[in-house]
């Protein structure tokens, strides 16, 4: 949806308040299970376009631990500057406020002249928030790294893996300190330290 700012772009100290109900979002990297419910405020600082609000809605996702479906409520914080200038018509008509968006490629994109594309920013904001691990429950066990049952059923006939990896030689190190200790050293001295 494009959200017509020029009547807050054209003055100075203007500002708007939106409320926002967007349907869901479905894009290649984004579901919304739910719609887009919020608020946000369109502010002229004079060099600034400010926005400032929040969103809720429900993202549909997988649990990092066992991949099962979920549907995780999300609440996303608006705080966005957008740098404002004047360009001249030519002409001798008035300069006109323009939005200055970011050069690089993904970002920008948002403004088309004075009018917002509401849905893209929202995509973008919600797709920042989201949970980088998201769980459909805290003590999800996840899935057997073996066989890939999901232990949250019960569990699998593979073998216990074995204490060991990589790091097992540090862990006795660490459990049994004064066996190692190096030949010369008072071991009084080693016990001393380690309970500072």
């Amino acid at each position: 949806m494009l959200l017509d700012l020029s009547e807050v772009l054209s003055r100075v100290g203007a500002h708007r308040s939106y409320t926002i109900e967007e349907p869901p979002i479905e894009a290649d990297d984004l579901v919304c299970a739910g719609p887009i419910l919020g608020r946000v405020t369109f502010t002229n600082a004079g060099n600034a376009l400010v926005l400032v609000g929040e969103v809720e809605t429900s993202v549909e996702m997988l649990c990092s631990r066992c991949l099962a479906p979920m549907t995780c409520p999300l609440a996303v914080s608006i705080a966005e500057q957008f740098p404002v200038t004047h360009v001249g018509l030519g002409g001798g008509r008035a300069a006109v406020p323009v939005v200055q968006e970011e050069e690089a490629s993904g970002a920008g994109g948002l403004f088309r002249g004075p009018a917002l594309d509401l849905t893209e920013m929202l995509r973008q904001l919600i797709s920042l928030g989201l949970p980088t691990q998201p769980l459909h429950r805290e003590d999800c066990l996840g899935l057997c790294p073996t066989c890939g049952r999901d232990l949250n059923e019960g569990p699998c006939g593979c073998r216990e893996r074995e204490p060991g990896g990589p790091f097992a030689q540090l862990g006795e190190l660490l459990s049994e300190p004064d066996k190692r200790a190096a030949p010369g050293r008072d071991r009084t001295l080693i016990n001393r330290n380690r309970t500072r």
